[in-house]
């Protein structure tokens, strides 16, 4: 709503490429105003790079040296505090849950950068306790209900995929109940 002249303009999410933006903020607000915030802390903070302490020494003399590759901010982390937990979300909005695999058709993977890009986060987040990782999708054509690990040593990631054409109890139970999934087997 334009307030000086009361025209109303609606964004074209689909056309403009932004509904990834609104399925990372869904997810990142569902679980601010879901969990308690005495338990819980959800935000959506940078993760620093670990840089060189000796980077000019070691590089300095050939190369120039710079100072941070860029900002790496995720998309939403919840921490408990009291069990000692880092979960780490990444949501992801594709038409296509899978590619295919390296020159193999039909041999449909989860891609690779998003695998990198998540365990990228575990690796350098600063968190003192446990850390897992979870790669959420919309589902489209393959349901992944209770979600699949990638039990990456030191940086567990879960694909899970949620179904937004369910009615609202079954997605609002479906995403309280992967935290408490997470938080069960975190504690074994």
């Amino acid at each position: 709503m334009n307030e000086e002249n009361g025209e109303i303009t609606f964004k074209d999410f689909f056309r403009q490429n932004q509904m990834h933006k609104v399925f990372e903020k869904f997810i990142l607000n569902f679980y601010k105003i879901h969990l308690s915030k005495e338990n819980y802390h959800v935000y959506a903070p940078k993760i620093n790079w670990h840089i060189e302490e000796n980077a000019k020494k070691i590089w300095g003399d050939f190369f120039d040296i710079a100072d941070s590759p860029g900002d790496r901010r995720t998309d939403i982390v919840v921490e408990n505090e009291s069990l000692g937990l880092q979960m780490i979300f990444d949501a992801k909005y594709y038409q296509q849950t899978f590619v295919d695999a390296y020159m193999s058709s039909g041999d449909k993977r989860i891609r690779v950068s998003h695998l990198n890009q998540l365990r990228g986060y575990l690796i350098d987040s600063e968190f003192g306790g446990k850390k897992i990782g979870a790669l959420l999708y919309p589902m489209v054509n393959d349901d992944f209900g209770r979600g699949i690990v990638h039990a990456i040593e030191g940086a567990p990631i879960i694909v899970k995929t949620i179904n937004l054409n369910d009615n609202w109890k079954n997605i609002e139970r479906d995403l309280l109940d992967f935290v408490c999934h997470i938080e069960s087997s975190a504690q074994k």
